[in-house]
């Protein structure tokens, strides 16, 4: 009894680590293979274990062996995978800094002479939606998307902040910000509706 409870837990916790790995919800998984999501959910808790037929079918859904579903992964390797995505999202929007640098140097050392009114230090003004649209991207094929709503605010309001410092001799460009209040409405109303649909 207990080894049967041990396997079903290690295939609920297989089940549940590749459908969100494949970034599918309980009730998109059930519409693929032609189940209720509450099917989904019961063998995920544990509390019973598809058929081995549904196993071949989510074996080829994910491009697994049955097998896969009856091991227990390693710790240890999930956390360094982890590991290394975080690292390539940071890596990556390091790199926009570095060229950033790069530019800024650059143009005080051959262009101050030929245009004295641009502020070069807003080149690093300009690296910072750069960095949000990054991390938007690797958020979106790393990890959970629902986490994409600090990264698309962030984006929403150092585009405002680009603006406001760029225009700054317009009149009333302060104004951007005023804009930029309903952009961030709107993006929480957004994910909210996402997070609504995902727990049907």
């Amino acid at each position: 009894m207990e080894k049967y409870e041990n396997l079903t837990s290690v295939i609920a916790d297989n089940l549940t680590y590749y459908r969100k790995k494949s970034k599918l919800t309980q009730s998109e998984l059930a519409e693929k293979l032609n189940y209720s999501d509450k099917s989904i959910s019961k063998w995920e808790r544990a509390e019973g274990v598809p058929d081995i037929y549904i196993l071949v079918q989510l074996a080829d859904l994910y491009g697994l062996t049955v097998n896969d579903f009856l091991t227990t992964k390693k710790k240890e390797k999930i956390a360094n995978i982890y590991f290394s995505k975080i690292l390539i999202t940071l890596m990556s929007i390091a790199l926009v800094w570095f060229i950033a640098t790069l530019v800024f140097i650059s143009l005080r050392i051959f262009a101050s002479s030929t245009n004295e009114n641009f502020k070069h230090w807003l080149i690093f003004i300009y690296a910072l939606p750069i960095s949000f649209i990054l991390l938007i991207i690797f958020n979106d094929v790393f990890f959970k998307r629902t986490y994409n709503i600090i990264a698309v605010s962030g984006l929403c309001w150092t585009i405002a902040l680009s603006l406001f410092l760029s225009l700054s001799f317009l009149e009333n460009i302060s104004l951007i910000f005023i804009v930029a209040i309903p952009f961030q409405v709107m993006i929480i109303l957004f994910y909210i509706f996402l997070l609504k649909r995902k727990s049907k």
